[in-house]
């Protein structure tokens, strides 16, 4: 509620609705704001969209294994690890070897005697 100078201001906090409150003789009279309500319907659709939105969370943290529950789930049996070091080191090592690979290509193509070029 907040005093105005034609009487009091009311928000619904639950619809976001806005009203205007005035003592008219003995009793207190409340009239919507015009343009200023999201109605129930509104409030309903945002009440559903997140629900809706939480359950997506949960569902991708349990895929994730991020809920203590081992990333089993009702419709996701499978579990996710990190890797071992000895995983990681098996990554790099192979990595490495692609890369040195790549290198050795690369000097073989500098070292290549450069063709003329043709006229056309």
């Amino acid at each position: 509620m907040h005093k105005t100078d034609d009487g009091l201001v009311r928000l619904d906090t639950e619809t976001g609705a806005v009203s205007l409150c005035q003592k008219i003789e003995q009793d207190w009279r409340c009239q919507p704001m015009a343009g200023t309500t999201s109605g129930p319907s509104e409030a309903a659709k945002l009440r559903r969209e997140n629900a809706e939105l939480k359950a997506e969370i949960k569902r991708m943290e349990d895929s994730l294994g991020l809920n203590g529950n081992n990333g089993k789930s009702a419709s996701n049996k499978r579990n996710f690890k990190l890797p071992s070091e000895q995983e990681v080191d098996q990554a790099l090592n192979y990595f490495e070897r692609m890369l040195r690979k790549f290198q050795d290509r690369l000097k073989r193509l500098e070292q290549r005697p450069e063709a003329p070029e043709r006229q056309l």
